[in-house]
């Protein structure tokens, strides 16, 4: 049930969802920042997470180019008198209200005693909603209003575009299913042992690789629950593997990390789907783990179904 949680409760949204995607095909990407700032994009495009450097101060501005971030010596200061307060929350944006403007006086709450923070800005996305010409690699500029020390300036970038990846990264879905079904028709029990034993130990490795690609994926950086998720999907896993390395283990094991697995791989799908995976290991490793999760959790639960294979 941890494994299930630490892989599944950090991906409640797909692809291109509102909140941290598994994967994207868009790729918000900055280029000019002023000095003493630094600006990264999370989750491909859809969030801006800022850091100042002490002794700087920076407000951040809104569409309307009324205030909506202070960084200081004291903290950061969202004010909630801004229009991007509303339209940035998390999952839902809020609707502001109509009297809202650039000239609102500014209601000033402290959300952190840092210099950092981190917001979903619809700037970045702005092209990312409009239709595209086929074959398009670039998609447009984007630009955030800053004031850094009294000056006038911008956090600027681009928006990229890439395309799907191969559908060829189904097939070997078909084609691990298209085994399992065959070892299956020839009902031997030795044989259906094995295939169980050897696709367990895949599918308990397989949720090691997207445990560590998702739980140690930092937005931007690693947190606590990330760790303690992942130490628990890792301890769990590891169960698993003791187990099946003496080859007897409760019949219900199989079910168990079929099913987890089969989860885990829905989960991880859009990265099949889509380009920009938002994760920490190279993408043909996480298609690879969710192909086998995908098509040996399905071989293995039906192969289990049968009869218990295992004590």
């Amino acid at each position: 049930m941890s494994l299930v949680l630490g892989l599944g409760a950090p991906a409640a949204a797909l692809a291109d969802g509102p909140v941290d995607p598994i994967a994207t095909n868009f790729a918000a990407r900055v280029l000019h920042t002023p000095p003493g700032v630094v600006a990264k994009v999370v989750d491909g495009y859809l969030q801006l997470w800022v850091s100042v450097a002490p002794g700087h101060r920076v407000t951040i501005l809104d569409q309307l180019g009324a205030p909506w971030l202070r960084f200081g010596p004291d903290g950061v200061f969202e004010n909630h008198n801004s229009l991007l307060y509303y339209i940035s929350q998390v999952p839902v944006e809020a609707i502001p209200p109509k009297d809202i403007t650039a000239a609102t006086p500014p209601h000033w709450f402290k959300v952190s005693g840092g210099h950092s923070w981190m917001w979903r800005d619809g700037r970045l996305q702005a092209f990312a909603h409009q239709s595209l010409p086929p074959g398009t690699r670039y998609a447009g500029p984007w630009s955030i209003g800053v004031i850094a020390d009294g000056v006038h300036t911008a956090i600027s970038g681009g928006l990229y575009v890439r395309p799907a990846p191969t559908v060829v990264w189904f097939w070997p879905v078909a084609v691990i299913l298209l085994c399992v079904i065959a070892a299956w028709r020839v009902r031997s029990d030795g044989l259906d042992r094995r295939v169980v034993r050897w696709l367990t130990h895949g599918l308990l490795g397989a949720l090691a690789i997207v445990a560590v690609a998702r739980l140690l994926h930092g937005r931007p950086n690693v947190s606590v629950v990330q760790i303690i998720e992942f130490v628990a999907a890792l301890a769990g896993i590891g169960t698993g593997v003791a187990w099946s390395i003496r080859g007897r283990f409760p019949a219900a094991i199989p079910f168990i990390v079929g099913f987890i697995a089969l989860w885990a791989g829905l989960t991880f799908l859009p990265v099949l789907t889509h380009w920009d995976a938002q994760l920490i290991l190279p993408a043909w490793i996480d298609r690879a783990a969710t192909v086998l999760l995908l098509g040996g959790s399905l071989g293995l639960v039906l192969l289990a179904m049968r009869r218990p294979l295992v004590e």
